[in-house]
């Protein structure tokens, strides 16, 4: 199914709300797509006040969700494009986050073998691409 911005954003609020445990989104699409804008839409919307932005060379962020004891936690795996360690899960704490707080992956492709299988089937799978006029479209897998 494809969604605008505002679409994708409700879909997302609702299935964060839809549950008090954790839930992961899997972003996919091409460097430059808009993966982080995205993140930040959502952080809007949940009223963080932090400023969002891409983890690349952190890895990992985390931000409180006020009125929630979950965090939203933004993860890139982009700097793994080439190779990849399963050891990289276990420095982040990554395993911390899944399954308690609301978690999006960026190029999830690169970690997706490493993680169990059952969190993986339970991802929310969001591809994000550009039409010929550069507007985003959002479609859930």
């Amino acid at each position: 199914m494809q969604y605008t911005l505002q679409g994708i954003v409700k879909f997302i609020l609702d299935k964060i709300k839809s549950t008090n445990n954790g839930v992961m989104f899997f972003l996919q699409g091409d460097l430059g797509v808009g993966k982080t804008y995205l993140v930040r839409e959502v952080a809007k919307y949940l009223k963080i006040k932090d400023k969002i932005t891409s983890p690349t060379f952190l890895i990992l962020k985390d931000y409180q969700i006020p009125g929630d004891s979950r965090l939203l936690v933004h993860v890139d795996f982009y700097r793994f494009l080439d190779s990849f360690d399963q050891s990289v899960l276990d420095q982040i704490g990554f395993f911390d986050y899944a399954g308690n707080d609301v978690v999006f992956i960026e190029w999830p492709e690169i970690v997706q073998s490493h993680l169990p299988e059952d969190l993986v089937k339970q991802a929310v799978k969001i591809k994000i691409t550009k039409d010929e006029w550069g507007n985003r479209i959002y479609q859930v897998e």
